[in-house]
């Protein structure tokens, strides 16, 4: 066999082989999915305002992906010089993901903001859920803009067991807490209640006058006839409350969502009240409003 033939079947052999591993690639490979970064995430704050969007299980090569549609940015920062990144977070492992950015120009209306650049606060990213092991995480966003960064989650959460993947959102829990004294003269609106298949969603604002809702932890309280009941929220921000009520006070913090299982209050009428404590001084407010089944 003299050189010339070896070399030549080198030459396919190498061919075959590569387009062997091109076909493979090709088969695996998801263009456009999210990369795996490490970041040394800081504690969980409030200081970023997000929102999710759209949020769907896709299959694509075999493979199960998230594909997460939203915007989030860190409160009173340029949101064109920020970074953003997806957190798949559980007390024992989290996975941060990178994000694409999104020009969302119907964001400075619909957040009545228009001094932060939030047009640029859109995202998306596409997760390779192979890549995670099986366990529940919530869905969390994590920013950095130049030398501030922040971390926060979000109520949806994704729980992988084996091949199998679902997305929900989170419920909140009943709260042991001593219900101060009202200190504080409270401003307070209830602007939402809706119950679907046995979720009670609630959304609103509440904050103390005069005082800034920057450290402002905010409750739903239940009463009826035999007893007082006490949830947690999630905080939302709410430049229009403060644009409304003249804008000298930062009430930015004063919105929430609330989302309570019906099997976990069990029977019984409430009637709907609002609680908040910012430490030094706290406000209680109860709307015309009741839930709950006999």
């Amino acid at each position: 066999m003299n050189k010339n033939t070896i070399l030549i079947r080198f030459i396919f052999l190498f061919l075959i082989l590569g387009t062997v591993i091109l076909i493979s690639y090709e088969m695996t490979h998801v263009y456009g999915a999210a990369k795996i970064t490490k970041q040394d995430l800081p504690k969980i704050g409030t200081e970023i305002h997000a929102g999710i969007d759209h949020l769907e299980l896709k299959k694509i090569k075999f493979r199960q992906l998230l594909k997460l549609d939203g915007w989030a940015y860190l409160n009173k920062n340029d949101a064109e010089s920020q970074i953003a990144y997806i957190v798949l977070y559980s007390q024992h492992k989290q996975y941060v993901f990178n994000s694409e950015r999104v020009i969302r120009n119907d964001l400075p209306t619909a957040l009545n903001n228009d001094k932060d650049n939030v047009q640029n606060a859109g995202l998306t990213s596409l997760i390779d859920m192979t890549k995670v092991e099986s366990g529940s995480y919530q869905i969390g966003f994590y920013i950095v803009n130049n030398n501030a960064s922040a971390f926060t989650l979000s109520n949806m959460t994704v729980n992988k067991s084996d091949s199998v993947i679902d997305i929900k959102e989170n419920i909140n829990s009943k709260q042991n807490i001593e219900i101060k004294k009202t200190l504080g003269k409270v401003q307070a609106n209830l602007e939402e209640i809706s119950n679907n298949n046995g979720i009670i969603k609630l959304k609103g604002w509440i904050f103390i006058e005069g005082v800034t809702s920057d450290k402002t932890k905010i409750y739903i309280v239940l009463k009826n006839k035999e007893k007082i009941v006490v949830y947690d929220t999630q905080t939302q921000f709410r430049k229009d409350v403060t644009n409304y009520f003249g804008g000298t006070q930062d009430y930015d913090k004063s919105g929430f969502t609330s989302n309570i299982s019906q099997d976990d209050l069990g029977e019984g009428i409430y009637q709907v009240g609002l609680y908040v404590d910012n430490g030094e001084s706290s406000g209680l407010y109860w709307s015309e409003e009741s839930i709950g089944e006999k």
